[in-house]
């Protein structure tokens, strides 16, 4: 289930989802598994452009209040042992992880 991660509204407030090629969507659960696509930029001529790069893997977890936010955590600091996780922005090409990750 790879595509673009969107957020929408329903009655039960904000939720964030997969939204595949097909322009079906796929829900995605706090807690749960989650890939995101890096990109590096690289030269083009005189300018530079985004090309994919590696996924990093990490655990979904969500802000769904007035600005709705997701976060990928990825690890944790050694040796604080603080979590170590990142703002994912919409429009970012995200993954559940294939089985047996």
């Amino acid at each position: 289930m790879e595509g673009i991660l969107r957020v929408k509204k329903d009655s039960g407030g904000y939720r964030h989802y997969i939204e595949l090629e097909s322009g079906e969507h796929e829900d995605i659960s706090c807690g749960h598994g989650l890939e995101v696509q890096l990109g590096v930029c690289v030269p083009d001529g005189e300018s530079e452009k985004m090309v994919p790069a590696a996924w990093i893997s990490g655990r979904y977890e969500a802000h769904l209040m007035e600005i709705p936010e997701a976060y990928l955590y990825f690890g944790y600091s050694y040796p604080a042992g603080y979590p170590l996780k990142f703002i994912i922005p919409l429009g970012s090409r995200v993954r559940k992880p294939r089985r047996g990750k």
